[in-house]
């Protein structure tokens, strides 16, 4: 059981299982919000993205891992992290998600189901996983 994992990482594990890639270049989550975040056909939709990304995920991060992260919008909306810090990735060791690639084809869901002590940590992190995945449909499962 990893024991300083709390109900803010565990959202943020959510996100990063729902949506992150880690490859050479650095570490994202990638966002479900390509039409329905589109700044050009709904740009009051979009900039309430752009402010809970600003507002509420960017101090999570800061907070719980020191990291600085902002967001992009090319092709898809995107959390971008500037660094990974080392308890981000003792966290992400520990779930063993230490690998290069999308968080979602390793996950092991036993394994953090036993990372989470309480329902709020599971509520917390479902609330992650579906804020990146941006569906319950089995196809995105």
């Amino acid at each position: 059981m990893i024991t300083h994992l709390n109900t803010e990482k565990c959202y943020l594990m959510g996100l990063l299982i729902g949506g992150g890639i880690l490859k050479s270049g650095g570490l994202q989550i990638v966002l479900p919000y390509k039409k329905w975040g589109d700044l050009k056909l709904n740009p009051q939709r979009g900039g309430n993205i752009a402010e809970d990304i600003l507002k509420r995920i960017k101090p999570l991060w800061k907070l719980q891992y020191d990291i600085d992260v902002f967001y992009k919008i090319d092709s898809a909306w995107k959390i971008i992290f500037n660094n990974i810090s080392r308890q981000l990735q003792e966290d992400l060791s520990d779930l063993n998600l230490s690998h290069s690639g999308e968080f979602r084809e390793c996950a092991n869901l036993e394994k953090l189901e036993h990372a989470f002590t309480n329902k709020e940590m599971i509520r917390s992190f479902i609330s992650g996983l579906v804020d990146t995945v941006g569906s319950l449909a089995a196809t995105h499962r």
